[in-house]
């Protein structure tokens, strides 16, 4: 063993490198570079997933019934130009639901429109909702009212 000295556990090298006899073999099996791909492929099936099924996209996105039209409100129809999914339909209803005063939305992506609701005493904001829709890239025509 010329060139080699033994002292205890380190094997002293002739250059003055130390390595440790006793280092672990193997990797650890959760690094960083693991935990990416397992990253990637979570997000590329359900990529994949809202592809095939558009029609789940709403549920992602907070489709939800507590700010929904009610038949005590004053209710107007919106025909929606631009949307092309169910997540088109979800950005125009927070579009619209951002304007003062609304206080109820439900947007049909199938059907190409939305209905806004505001308190009766209140009428609807046609035009802030026109300003909405087009600052979030929809253009959008009223066709019935109340």
């Amino acid at each position: 063993m010329e060139g080699m000295v033994l002292e205890g556990m380190v094997v002293v090298r002739p250059r003055g490198q130390v390595e440790d006899c006793c280092a672990p073999a193997t990797r650890p099996w959760l690094n960083r570079t693991t935990l990416n791909k397992a990253t990637l492929w979570i997000v590329t099936v359900m990529a994949v997933a809202l592809l095939f099924f558009p029609s789940y996209v709403g549920a992602l996105f907070g489709a939800d019934d507590e700010n929904a039209v009610t038949s005590a409100m004053n209710r107007s129809v919106i025909q929606v130009e631009g949307m092309t999914c169910e997540g088109c339909a979800a950005t125009v209803a927070q579009a619209i639901r951002s304007v003062p005063g609304v206080r109820g939305v439900s947007v049909s992506y199938e059907k190409r429109a939305a209905i806004v609701g505001t308190d009766l005493s209140r009428p609807i904001p046609k035009d802030q909702i026109l300003a909405a829709l087009k600052d979030a890239g929809y253009s959008g025509t009223f066709v019935l009212g109340r």
